[in-house]
């Protein structure tokens, strides 16, 4: 997660995504990985490549696929804690983050109303496959 998950959030905190989604400080997860990955005594990864970050159509279509991450994130959770490792248990910062939260219907309202997104869905799902595509790499 942190290979693709990093380079995303820096690479939309450098385009000012917070004037697109103005509760983006507390969405981010870059550090809640860094932790975890501490926790575990592991460097931080190679990151995949992100490429150019487009306006507000594109980031939020890069932001649906953050935070749509968030719904794996609870079903992650439950097999880290049906683990017995202690270890696993402490390294939970990422995959709790927000989740008492309305975090992902708020991102959804705020998609749906976005005339950007309207105006120009090709570069919302532009945003959505260049995020996709930092996962798979």
């Amino acid at each position: 997660m942190a290979r693709s998950v990093l380079p995303l959030e820096r690479a939309l905190d450098a385009a000012e995504v917070e004037k697109v989604l103005p509760d983006w400080p507390a969405r981010c997860r870059s550090a809640a990985l860094k932790t975890d990955l501490a926790v575990f005594g592991r460097l931080l990864p190679a990151e995949a490549p992100v490429g150019r970050v487009g306006g507000e159509a594109w980031q939020l279509g890069a932001l649906y696929v953050l935070e749509g991450s968030r719904l794996g994130a609870k079903l992650l959770l439950r097999r880290v804690l049906a683990n017995p490792d202690p270890v696993a248990h402490r390294a939970t910062t990422y995959l709790r983050h927000g989740e008492e939260e309305k975090l992902w219907p708020s991102f959804l309202a705020r998609l749906e109303a976005s005339p950007a997104v309207a105006a120009a869905p090709a570069e919302a799902v532009a945003g959505a496959r260049a995020a996709f595509a930092a996962f798979g790499a």
